[in-house]
């Protein structure tokens, strides 16, 4: 899938085999294109092979780029729920105010990227105190904007 990222329009999905299939894809930031898109999604490549080597199924995010791959179809189908992961350790959160933040913040990510801009990207940032500040990405690829924004 890297090799064509060079050439593509900065996304990309698609599936290998019969019999027990592979299904994949990547998408570029909008301003991310050619060159830049395809060492992106090259280095996500490698990167889940190095820290996910035996999985079924894996995502890299990327400020630049997403890469995801599994033994389950996804496209079309809307993942309502984030998933949040942070590569350098954890941090356990007490504050339920801090959650809640990251939660609506999540939903006005989605709801910009779909309803609001009909971009099918959106990225923004958010305060969760004077001193740290959180951003996020949301790229909708694979689904239909009418049927994600009536989730909402």
């Amino acid at each position: 899938m890297s090799s064509d990222a060079a050439t593509s329009k900065g996304y990309n999905y698609t599936s290998i085999g019969n019999n027990s299939p592979a299904y994949g894809l990547y998408d570029c930031h909008s301003d991310v294109v050619g060159y830049f898109c395809q060492l992106c999604v090259s280095t996500a490549a490698r990167e889940v092979r190095l820290r996910c080597p035996n999985r079924i199924s894996a995502v890299v995010w990327y400020d630049s780029c997403i890469l995801r791959y599994s033994n389950e179809s996804f496209f079309g189908k809307a993942q309502t729920y984030p998933t949040w992961h942070h590569i350098f350790g954890t941090k356990n959160i007490s504050n339920m105010e801090e959650i809640q933040k990251g939660e609506d913040f999540v939903r006005s990510l989605i709801r910009k990227a779909t309803v609001e801009t009909n971009q099918l990207y959106y990225m923004e940032g958010f305060n969760v105190s004077s001193s740290q500040r959180r951003y996020g990405w949301q790229t909708v690829f694979g689904g239909h904007v009418s049927r994600i924004s009536q989730m909402l």
